[in-house]
């Protein structure tokens, strides 16, 4: 591999060595044509130092305008397992700095009561929490439409910024195979001890579930993040759908539970398709769930209580 550094040491001693040397030249000379030559040297010296400070600057400018307008790009073809293998490391790769916060604040670091709720919200959604082995801790992944949901994305990247150093980003899917091209915007937290608890609460071998005591953890701020996460306005029937594809059938029913003996709404199970289920909120709750849920909810998303 070849050394970056030692060859910009080398190049630097180089250009030292040339200008020591016409400066001697022109302080020895004895007749005007070596001090001639002594001069002009010294002037390229002096140009070449100019352009190389100017250069210098551009890098300084480019590298900043990438770090904080940053758009990556991704070519995403379903049917390539070397694109599979691309996007695995792409989601694994840190886009951030863990040194802005000291090892003794991230170990002492805990959750407020507004984030907390919000998590719950956040984590039954599409909000995911990522631990990548038993000994480490966990950061919490949040990834939505973009621009569409942006300002959902940078509201909670407010609300966690006390654990996150990361500023939202912008990534585009190229799908080859329908041609299709997504946005989305995302950040990430760092990863921390104190999201440790909500990992081991909401995931078994690397799948989301629902913990029996969900009806203590969903506050009406937390069900107002669920709901802008993954609820949907049915304008044909009047109600809202929310969309629990991934949990199964009898954490599908604990989180319906909660809505109807906690909340007091009229909730039910539809099946999507086969061992797909989602929850409905019926028309007649609807005023009585935008009661709860409407003074958390952010502007963008309203349309997904029909507002």
């Amino acid at each position: 591999m070849i050394n970056l550094t030692a060859m910009h040491n080398q190049r630097f001693f180089s250009y030292l060595s040339l200008f020591t040397f016409m400066m001697i030249l022109l302080v020895t000379a004895d007749n005007y044509l070596i001090m001639f030559v002594g001069w002009e040297g010294i002037l390229i010296f002096q140009v070449i130092s100019l352009l190389l400070l100017i250069f210098l600057i551009y890098k300084l400018i480019y590298n900043k305008n990438r770090l904080y307008n940053p758009i990556i790009k991704y070519n995403y073809n379903t049917t390539s397992n070397i694109n599979k293998l691309n996007l695995k490391k792409f989601n694994n790769k840190r886009y951030y700095s863990t040194n802005k916060l000291s090892k003794k604040y991230k170990e002492e670091c805990e959750l407020t009561p507004e984030q907390k709720e919000t998590l719950i919200g956040v984590i039954l959604g599409d909000g995911y929490l990522e631990k990548l082995n038993e000994r480490s801790n966990t950061r919490l992944k949040i990834d939505n439409a973009y621009p569409d949901q942006e300002e959902f994305v940078n509201k909670l990247r407010e609300l966690f910024d006390p654990i996150t150093n990361m500023k939202p980003k912008v990534l585009i899917r190229n799908d080859k195979r329908s041609n299709k091209t997504t946005q989305s915007i995302y950040f990430w937290t760092l990863t921390l001890p104190c999201l440790n608890y909500y990992h081991n609460l909401f995931y078994k071998d690397k799948i989301k579930l629902i913990p029996n005591n969900i009806g203590e953890l969903l506050t009406e701020k937390g069900l107002a993040f669920w709901i802008m996460g993954d609820g949907m306005y049915r304008k044909d029937r009047g109600g809202v759908v929310i969309c629990t594809d991934s949990f199964t059938l009898q954490d599908t029913e604990l989180l319906v539970n909660v809505l109807v003996n906690k909340y007091g709404l009229s909730a039910s199970i539809q099946t999507h398709r086969e061992n797909v289920y989602r929850i409905y909120i019926h028309k007649k709750s609807l005023d009585k769930l935008r009661d709860l849920i409407k003074p958390y909810f952010v502007s963008c998303m309203k349309y997904k209580i029909g507002l």
